[in-house]
């Protein structure tokens, strides 16, 4: 389905029925339409929305910002009859329900932020570098190099977009529990589009303007914090100290999970999910 957001053509996915929860992504929504469980459906309805990208417009990415991001969010939620929704962040895009809850706190119930960083700031690189020399088996790391030493040949003649997700499949063994999980029919029909990516991930893209220790206490409503004992993309220590700055945080670790535990460990997760809500 469609809707059109300040003259921008935005593709969402309305699934399940209950409680509801936006879902936003920069990256395309197939593979979190394919992560969540049919269980989970039966207790939240699940609104999966392009914020920008893959099915939807994507405008002049030059004038994309954080705030401009959860500004089009909050205009869907209206457009759609939400009244108030949950909204949950996997990855990077964690960021949009704690600027969401900043700007349009009216709008938002719960914040869910999954397998996030609090920030893309360099000084968190060092500490993504020492979990996985601390937690990474040696089987885990040799089939990581494996992985990256077949890796330029494969990005050779790739676009720019093409590279980023040719690059999130070699680094599975970073990314997933299962160290050889091949996640490249799980990525299907996602785009990730370069401009995007380079104005939010890049080093001085918009994520990497936000700072937690300001952020997060501006955050009213509660936040939940999701994290997966073997996720090495954003390990679970990068909220050490941060977490807390959260008026009304709860934290959870997958213990076999990597950066999917809506994948990896369904059952878990809907169950931690489903009890936070109803007791929030």
């Amino acid at each position: 389905m469609y809707t059109s957001i300040d003259g921008h053509k935005i593709h969402y996915t309305t699934e399940g029925a209950g409680y509801p929860c936006l879902i936003p992504s920069l990256v395309g929504t197939p593979p979190y339409e394919r992560s969540f469980s049919s269980q989970l459906r039966k207790h939240l309805q699940l609104v999966f929305v392009e914020l920008r990208g893959n099915r939807s417009d994507v405008g002049e990415v030059s004038l994309l910002t954080l705030d401009s991001l959860v500004d089009d969010l909050d205009r869907f939620r209206e457009a759609i009859g939400i009244d108030r929704a949950a909204v949950l962040g996997h990855s990077m895009h964690c960021l949009l329900p704690v600027r969401y809850a900043v700007r349009h706190p009216q709008g938002i119930s719960h914040a869910i932020l999954v397998c996030g960083s609090p920030s893309l700031a360099p000084s968190l690189q060092a500490e993504r570098e020492e979990y996985w020399h601390l937690i990474a088996s040696e089987e885990r790391k040799q089939i990581l190099a494996e992985n990256l030493a077949g890796l330029e040949k494969r990005l050779r003649g790739a676009s720019a977009s093409e590279a980023i997700a040719i690059d999130y499949v070699a680094n599975g063994p970073a990314t997933f529990y299962e160290p050889r999980f091949d996640c490249s029919d799980f990525l299907r029909d996602a785009s990730f589009d370069a401009a995007i990516w380079e104005r939010f991930w890049g080093p001085d893209g918009e994520f990497a303007k936000v700072d937690p220790q300001v952020e997060f206490p501006k955050v009213k409503c509660p936040v939940l914090i999701l994290a997966g004992a073997f996720d090495f993309l954003c390990p679970p220590t990068l909220w050490s100290g941060l977490k807390d700055k959260f008026t009304r945080g709860t934290y959870r670790v997958f213990e076999k999970s990597g950066h999917w535990p809506h994948l990896e460990e369904q059952k878990l997760f809907d169950s931690t999910l489903i009890e936070w809500i109803r007791n929030s």
